[in-house]
């Protein structure tokens, strides 16, 4: 399974929830990315994570861009999350990813 776990700042929510999944999910392939990155991941995360006896001191925020989308995207997503608090833009900076997403027929 492939997970992409998106963010603003790609320095902190993201950089968490990725470093747990990796964690719990070895054998997926799971990153994380930003719609305007930050330049490294905010210290706290990183301690907070330590504490969790996970390290993530060696990741740095990536951007989302079409080329990181079509490099993880060999098959079509099942499922995005955003983690989203306040960013209406975040819709129209993701929509690249859209038409990667098996749609159900019927819930």
């Amino acid at each position: 399974m492939k997970i992409i776990v998106l963010c603003t700042g790609n320095s902190c929510r993201s950089q968490i929830a990725e470093g747990l999944l990796k964690s719990k999910y070895p054998d997926y392939e799971i990153h994380s990315a930003g719609t305007k990155p930050e330049i490294n991941v905010n210290p706290y995360a990183i301690r907070a994570m330590k504490d969790a006896n996970i390290d993530i001191s060696n990741n740095y925020p990536v951007i989302l861009q079409m080329k990181f989308v079509q490099r993880f995207t060999m098959q079509k997503i099942k499922y995005i999350t955003l983690l989203r608090t306040q960013a209406k833009t975040h819709m129209n900076q993701t929509s690249m990813l859209w038409k990667y997403i098996i749609k159900p027929s019927k819930i």
